[in-house]
């Protein structure tokens, strides 16, 4: 009855809105609002039922199709292609992610187009098509992580399917890892829906070793919150797991319980994923009551659920517990074909686990019938399988606590270092604190001399003098102090002044110059076909200005930004630091055939390495964009100790500098060349002076015009 109130009140709201939709396709509001107002919908219900959020994103598809909103349609493909893959539709599913992959991939969506690739493995994961799976995972978050400020969100998903994938080819050490890597993302966006899946994870490999009661605790923890996630499709996986490993564990009736509560849960929000293994669970606890006719009914349940989300290794432990029943109803012909199918599959992909149970299963079944000598060919392949099985388990188990006791103690010696930065903080509060006090003291103890010195005035006329004399000099004392003072005073409120410049330019600049650049973009999207050639190439200079401005505001905000902050000297890697920058420009590199080679005799030194990436990035960056269009670049990097410095070069082949010009590079907004041909807001060098300077160092360059370019700069061995 609920199922049919639900349906005539979501389709009493479609009707509605198709019919608004009809009434102001001439009138204001535009009918975008009405599709908006779907899409917000859909994503609204997708946390309390999937179904009703597919079927609302659907009638918002079909009206923005309807329309020819090009934009709008593609945000309805991109949420219901998320709920469609969330109710286990994956067919569906990859069907809209490939039609909208192209829009995505333009170049302005990078986050979103990284997302709809993550998906697009998550589905071919579920598909066993692993090696599809792990490219689209790995190309999403190599996009991810090039993005400016990734969302943490977006990379804890990556990496959590990611360990789903390695869990599903049983390498339980990297998806342990990559689990936890996902936790600390989550954990950085303050996101515990997501936490608590991470560390779901972690719980399955720990079950899927056998390790019940670790995995047990694990799922306590994180069901201690289930009532407190917005989200509760997240605490669908952790009842499962939990209901598993209390039935392992002998308590069938808590299992039972569990069990039947995340299938409730599920049938609430709608269809879900996985659900086969719950199924299969419950069907154990009905056979361990003597409830065969449920218990088949469940375990075809749960071979149903395999099918549909494609996980072959459940489909086949489903089928081996049915065989089981069957067995028990003397359905033997039955048994035999569902062990039979399990075995075939067991052998074809070595899973020994399976490959075990089959065949104790088969060797059951052949005895009963009297094949004594199959039963105990059968018999020896358990026995086989059984010992490789075990053998490969203890390694796994060793490797998977070495794993576990790593990250548990990478997280002790960050909880240690987060105390001594703490501790260190106090003790800087207490030393300013006592300086105070000297202070008030030292100031005492002045005035007490002062008075001294005054009543030594009366005393002798010659004391006078010198006294006057002393006082003289005290007077010019204070002037120079005051001078000093007057200076300092400027500097600091120059610094004040300049932090709150950083300030505006990253909040109060940004945000409008973002928002003319979105309705903007918007106009041009939505009136695209209205307008004139020349009130495009408008718009496009508009965008472009935005663009321009936006880059701006990002490179002065850098350039304020390096006087301002003291330098975090700590030992850096020459060789993984240039490494490093190589990859974050891998696509100039690539993109322009490049030719990098690097020298640097230097391995390790002291220095703040991220403002000596920076400092890389552009020299490297601007090798590869002053270059002309027939010459391929050739760079070389190279660095060497001399007896006070470390000294490193880049040297190109490109348009090379005028001598009247070599000085003036360094200068803030000091462009040579017209932006049309190179972009830029010339304030690259400028910065890069300033870092090396903070380093004591220098940086100058060498260059003949149109051959190249030498960039040299020393970093001091004695950094105070």
């Amino acid at each position: 009855m609920k199922s049919i109130v639900r349906t005539l009140i979501l389709s009493f709201l479609i009707i509605c809105t198709v019919w608004s939709l009809d009434a102001r396709v001439s009138s204001d509001p535009p009918v975008e609002d009405s599709i908006v107002h779907l899409i917000a919908k859909g994503k609204e219900l997708y946390k309390k039922n999937l179904f009703d959020a597919i079927e609302v994103m659907d009638s918002a598809l079909t009206l923005s199709h309807e329309y020819e909103l090009d934009s709008l349609e593609a945000q309805s493909k991109y949420y219901l292609s998320l709920y469609l893959f969330m109710s286990g539709d994956n067919e569906r599913s990859v069907r809209l992610i490939n039609e909208i992959l192209p829009f995505y991939s333009r170049g302005d969506k990078p986050r979103s187009n990284a997302i709809l690739l993550s998906r697009l493995g998550r589905i071919y994961m579920l598909r066993s098509e692993y090696d599809d799976a792990k490219k689209y995972l790995n190309e999403a978050y190599r996009l991810l992580q090039q993005i400016e400020n990734p969302s943490q969100v977006s990379l804890g998903f990556n990496r959590l399917w990611m360990s789903d994938l390695q869990i599903l080819v049983s390498e339980f050490e990297e998806g342990i890892s990559q689990a936890q890597g996902a936790y600390e993302h989550f954990k950085k966006a303050n996101d515990l829906d997501k936490m608590i899946a991470a560390k779901a994870n972690i719980a399955e490999v720990l079950i899927l070793i056998k390790n019940y009661r670790e995995a047990d605790a694990i799922l306590d923890e994180i069901l201690v919150y289930q009532d407190s996630v917005d989200n509760q499709q997240f605490v669908i996986k952790p009842l499962n797991l939990k209901g598993i490993a209390e039935y392992e564990m002998g308590n069938s009736d808590e299992s039972e319980r569990v069990l039947q509560r995340s299938i409730d849960l599920a049938n609430r929000l709608g269809s879900f994923p996985k659900m086969s293994r719950t199924y299969l669970y419950l069907s154990k606890v009905r056979m361990q009551q003597g409830r065969l006719s449920q218990a088949l009914e469940l375990v075809d349940q749960a071979i149903s659920e395999a099918q549909k989300s494609q996980v072959k290794k459940s489909e086949m432990q489903a089928k081996l517990h049915k065989s089981i029943i069957c067995l028990a109803l003397n359905k033997k012909t039955d048994t035999k074909e569902l062990v039979q199918a399990a075995m075939d599959w067991a052998d074809k992909v070595r899973d020994l686990e399976v490959l075990q149970e089959g065949a104790g299963i088969m060797a059951d079944l052949l005895s009963q019938t009297g094949n004594f000598a199959l039963a105990y060919e059968y018999r020896t392949i358990e026995r086989n399988a059984a010992a490789e099985f075990l053998s490969v388990q203890k390694i796994k188990d060793i490797s998977i606590k070495q794993t576990m006791h790593d990250i548990e103690e990478a997280q002790q010696q960050k909880e240690i270092q987060q105390k001594l930065l703490q501790i260190d903080y106090e003790h800087q509060i207490e030393s300013a604190k006592m300086t105070s006090k000297y202070l008030i003291f030292g100031l005492l103890g002045l005035f007490i001399m002062m008075g001294f010195l005054l009543r030594s005035n009366y005393v002798s006329r010659k004391a006078n003098e010198k006294l006057e004399i002393k006082n003289k000099e005290l007077v010019a004392a204070e002037n120079t102090l005051a001078e000093k003072n007057s200076e300092l005073k400027r500097y600091i409120e120059s610094n004040i002044q300049l932090q709150q410049f950083a300030h505006i330019a990253s909040h109060d600049l940004k945000s409008p110059i973002r928002t003319i650049s979105s309705f903007i973009g918007l106009v041009k999207a939505t009136a695209q076909d209205r307008l004139s050639d020349k009130e495009k190439d408008y718009i496009n200079r508009a965008l472009k200005a935005s663009k321009e401005m936006f880059g701006l505001i990002e490179d002065l905000l850098s350039y304020s930004k390096v006087n301002a902050l003291s330098l975090q000297v700590e030992p850096v890697k020459t060789k993984e630091l240039v490494e490093t920058v190589l990859g974050h420009l891998n696509q100039n590199i690539v993109e322009s055939k490049a030719v990098i080679n690097v020298e640097l005799e230097v391995d390790e030194i002291e220095a703040d390495s991220i403002k000596l990436r920076q400092v890389f990035q552009n020299l490297i960056a601007n090798a590869i964009k002053f270059m002309p269009d027939d010459r391929t670049p050739m760079i070389n990097i190279s660095g060497k100790e001399s007896l006070e410095n470390y000294v490193f070069q880049i040297e190109d082949n490109g348009i090379g500098i005028d001598d009247e010009y070599k000085e003036k590079v360094f200068e803030p907004f000091k462009q040579l060349n017209k932006k049309e041909e190179y972009a830029g807001t010339g304030l690259g060098l400028s910065l890069c002076k300033r870092i090396i300077q903070k380093h004591q160092g220098k940086i100058w360059v060498e260059s003949e015009l149109g051959k190249g370019t030498k960039f040299t700069f020393t970093i001091s061995k004695f950094l105070s």
